[in-house]
């Protein structure tokens, strides 16, 4: 028996607040030489987390002031790593991390400016990205799967084509090269993090919409 329309609710996913203490407003602006953009990584080092478009972008932008910092596991055994090993040894920019305790996630997203989310696959969701404006960053993200429905583009971040390094450093590039723009989409991302579901509000939803008569 299909189940019927009207008995269809869509519950989006709350997140967990409490590690996350009021948002830093980013420091050290505007962006040159001696502050470069700071990019920041979270994910499985994995095709289909996308690290290898975001070196691929940060290539495009040769001298510019940007820095990558990759927060995640990589996985040795796998063949995807050794092209990432090479993409990675071709740009001094870029550093990768390793894995991290989710009780540091808050620091590390707060360390950066922007939190890249280069997804390839089609995102059921977006966590990263929802957790990014909770500690008060923008986001610069893949139009995959359900990653567009969590990033506004230009008010709280950047939604650029999936799997195409050059719009993504085009997209960086804006950061660079439009001083207004990286505060405009912090206070956007600040609004955004108030506007985040709790796991109290989720576990209230499920409990109205599933658990009745």
């Amino acid at each position: 028996m299909p189940l019927s329309v009207e008995r269809t609710r869509v519950v989006a996913l709350g997140i967990d607040r409490a590690p996350f203490p009021a948002p830093r407003p980013i420091d050290g602006l505007p962006i040159r030489a001696d502050r470069p953009l700071r990019v920041g990584f979270v994910g499985h080092c994995l095709h289909h987390k996308g690290p290898h478009v975001l070196l691929g972008a940060l290539a495009r932008l040769p001298g510019r002031p940007v820095e990558v910092e990759l927060f995640g596991k990589r996985h040795s055994g796998h063949s995807y790593d050794a092209a990432f090993s090479k993409l990675l040894a071709c740009e001094p920019r870029a550093t990768h991390r390793g894995p991290f305790a989710d009780r540091e996630l808050a620091a590390i997203l707060s360390s950066v400016d922007v939190l890249a989310v280069p997804s390839t696959c089609l995102e059921s969701f977006g966590i990263a990205t929802r957790e990014a404006f909770l500690a008060g960053r923008p986001v610069v993200t893949s139009d995959r799967g359900a990653l567009p429905e969590s990033v506004r583009d230009g008010v709280d971040g950047l939604v650029v084509p999936a799997e195409d390094p050059s719009v993504l450093a085009a997209a960086l590039g804006r950061l660079l090269d439009e001083p207004d723009l990286l505060p405009a989409l912090a206070r956007g991302a600040v609004a955004s993090g108030n506007e985040v579901k709790t796991i109290e509000q989720y576990a209230a939803e499920i409990d109205r919409f599933l658990y009745v008569s």
